[in-house]
């Protein structure tokens, strides 16, 4: 079964080096023979950092008490024009295949690939618009450009309103860019969309991308997770269990469980090589986790970093410390060849 850790993680050793966070790593699965395949990355921010981004987040994020599917994607909006223009990239709005969406193109290109993203927001929120930077810094780093598609939202346009946009897109982008070119990423719901639309391109004999890369997926929308409610209700400053239960009606109503909707418990065989990153202080972090353990349990190649201290999609926030190394691993890992 391959595993594509890091070597100096695999053999439980700490990286160093520029760039490389401290880290230390954990077999889950050394009782079964398997190799290795997630990575414990401690905390560089300090703890009075970590306290005060915590608590802008309580403050600016959605309303604690409020699971209104219109007014969090209004709040998401606001939220959206406070985050730094990207730099490096040219952006400009498009149509694939029918969908909406934006190209995010590195001005310095050195990579033949095409990164096909799925924003997050609770299938309820987001857009292009709001991910601007956080896909701008991505593409910056692995030197190629991005298509982020408006997919369409409830309670407008409920499940499989999403994947169908999804797939009309990546089958435009397959035959553009072929397979060898083309990587699929995502966070948060769209961690979860570009999880399922991997599984329907795969049950309809479709080429496989080259990776997929998933920052806080949410791939169970039956949840959130007992264990999860237990152990981090306390921790996440950015959602509730309820918000999250309220967001996964919206969009899929009594069709939560299906593989369409919760990837995580339909047949991920054959995914391409996957890297999966989560806080460990978020909700959907355990998902993540979980999602991991059936990708290694069914022969995918995964890699799991699990952030210490850090809440959901903490890549989009700049003053974190650990903000430019997640990135960067994550643009290591979109460019390291298969095979």
């Amino acid at each position: 079964m391959t595993d594509i850790a890091d070597q100096a993680g695999a053999a439980g050793v700490a990286q160093s080096g520029p760039g490389a966070p401290a880290q230390r790593s954990h077999d889950r699965s050394s009782t079964s023979g398997r190799p290795p395949r997630s990575t414990e990355v401690l905390a560089r921010s300090s703890r009075a950092r970590l306290r005060l981004v915590n608590a802008g987040a309580r403050r600016l994020a959605t309303p604690r008490n409020d699971t209104d599917p219109l007014e969090i994607r209004n709040t998401i909006d606001r939220l959206a024009r406070l985050q730094p223009r990207p730099h490096g990239v040219v952006t400009r709005s498009a149509i694939v295949a029918g969908v909406p969406g934006e190209w995010v193109v590195a001005k310095k290109a050195t990579s033949p690939l095409t990164l096909l993203y799925f924003h997050g927001g609770g299938y309820i929120a987001g857009g292009p618009h709001t991910h601007r930077a956080l896909v701008g810094a991505l593409v910056r780093r692995f030197g190629g450009r991005a298509f982020v598609p408006d997919y369409r939202l409830a309670p407008e346009h409920r499940y499989p309103a999403a994947l169908d946009d999804a797939r009309s897109v990546y089958d435009r982008l397959i035959l553009d860019v072929g397979p060898d070119s083309l990587v699929v990423g995502g966070d948060s719901a769209g961690g979860g969309l570009a999880t399922a639309l991997m599984a329907d391109r795969r049950d309809a004999g479709a080429p496989m991308p080259e990776r997929l890369a998933l920052i806080s997926p949410w791939v169970d929308l039956t949840g959130p997770i007992p264990e999860a409610i237990e152990s981090r209700s306390s921790t996440d400053v950015v959602m509730r269990a309820d918000q999250i239960r309220a967001a996964a009606l919206t969009y899929a109503g009594e069709r939560v469980a299906e593989p369409g909707a919760s990837p995580l418990w339909g047949d991920l065989s054959d995914l391409p090589p996957t890297m999966i990153q989560v806080g460990s202080a978020e909700l959907l972090g355990v998902e993540g986790e979980l999602l991991a353990d059936r990708l290694l349990a069914v022969g995918v190649a995964v890699r799991l970093e699990v952030w210490q201290h850090m809440a959901h999609v903490f890549q989009a926030v700049p003053v974190l410390r650990e903000h430019r190394p997640a990135l960067d691993r994550l643009a290591g890992f979109l460019l390291t060849p298969t095979g």
